[in-house]
């Protein structure tokens, strides 16, 4: 099991950290209201070219979305090679006790939260989908000063390869 730390919730703080040092072509994919967005789409059907972006920064977007495999290969697809992905997500736990209620709660969470999953092996779809992890730190979100089932989070950059 990773290294958990506690961190309290300061979205500043994160996104600062997400972003650090992102240059080139940039997209950011993310769930929300859409503020810091111009383009409505869905992350399993990019309308961009293949191999555009330098980075992909993604937030909050693979615990909800219906295909997270069809998700990944389209974010592979339009990394240019060696093309940085910039990842933000709540995941499942390390800790077995925690693992078991998030998988029991999956049965109905996504039905009262747009369609969230809290037992997703991020960093392992990632692996699975040619994005080679090169920093990842796990962290336990706290809402309200506690520990929720959506608490676990990673947050961390993988590239692609070839």
């Amino acid at each position: 099991m990773p290294d958990v730390a506690i961190q309290e919730y300061d979205e500043g703080a994160l996104y600062a950290e997400l972003l650090a040092g992102v240059r080139g072509q940039v997209l950011e994919i993310g769930a929300g209201t859409g503020v810091s967005f111009v383009r409505a789409g869905r992350v399993e059907q990019l309308p961009v070219p293949t191999g555009s972006f330098d980075v992909v920064v993604i937030s909050r977007v693979l615990c909800s979305v219906k295909d997270v495999s069809g998700a990944l290969a389209e974010l592979r697809r339009v990394l240019r090679p060696g093309g940085e992905l910039r990842f933000y997500e709540h995941i499942r736990s390390g800790r077995p006790g925690l693992a078991r209620t998030q998988r029991a709660l999956d049965l109905i969470w996504p039905l009262v939260t747009g369609g969230c999953h809290l037992a997703r092996r991020t960093e392992a779809a990632l692996a699975a989908h040619g994005l080679r992890i090169t920093d990842a730190r796990h962290f336990d979100l706290l809402v309200a000063g506690r520990v929720t089932p959506a608490s676990p989070c990673v947050i961390g950059r993988a590239v692609r390869h070839g």
